[in-house]
């Protein structure tokens, strides 16, 4: 099955081709092959359709519809705002920042930024029901550093790219390690 989804993406020129019910679990099954660089891929992908060719004609929501304007520029009768589409972000916020519940409501949390060449950097914020939790990431040279923020009442496990892993509470906190790249 796992060959037959890649295969089906490349056949489709490297774009997603799914409806609303099975895009939101793409990202993370072909994850699941093996196969990051390829959800990178289609993350990244700027032609019809994707996600960032809708930012490319200019879009500033998700539409409904991939095809959401004809080529003179006339809108198709299709909604300008519309999520479906956009639970490509629950798979950002897990897989690049790393924000994850290890706990209903975010009262354990887990931040793993899964890192990848399309990669160097991200920053993310998310108001869960005990505070802001947020993390921002940098890696250069081989060095990766990360901030993250942990909101009271909640702990943490930060799990680093170099394997190591950190158990905390509440607050503001740094780490550094090497990456092998």
């Amino acid at each position: 099955m796992a060959g037959h989804l890649i295969r089906k993406i490349e056949e489709n020129g490297g774009c997603l081709d799914t409806g609303f019910l099975a895009t939101p679990y793409l990202l993370d099954a072909i994850c699941k092959t093996g196969r990051v660089d390829q959800a990178y891929q289609l993350l990244l992908q700027t032609k019809c359709p994707s996600w960032l060719y809708e930012v490319k004609q200019g879009a500033t929501t998700i539409w409904e519809n991939y095809i959401a304007y004809k080529e003179d520029g006339t809108p198709v009768m299709t909604s300008l705002n519309h999520y479906a589409f956009g639970c490509v972000d629950d798979w950002m916020f897990r897989k690049i920042s790393g924000i994850q519940p290890a706990a209903p409501g975010f009262k354990e949390i887990v931040i793993a930024p899964e890192l990848n060449d399309a990669f160097t950097n991200a920053k993310r914020a998310y108001m869960s029901e005990y505070g802001k939790i947020a993390t921002a990431w940098d890696l250069k040279d081989g060095k990766f550093h990360i901030e993250v923020d942990i909101p009271c009442n909640t702990t943490a496990v930060v799990n680093l790219p170099d394997g190591s892993s950190y158990k905390i509470g509440s607050g503001p906190y740094t780490f550094d390690c090497d990456v092998k790249q």
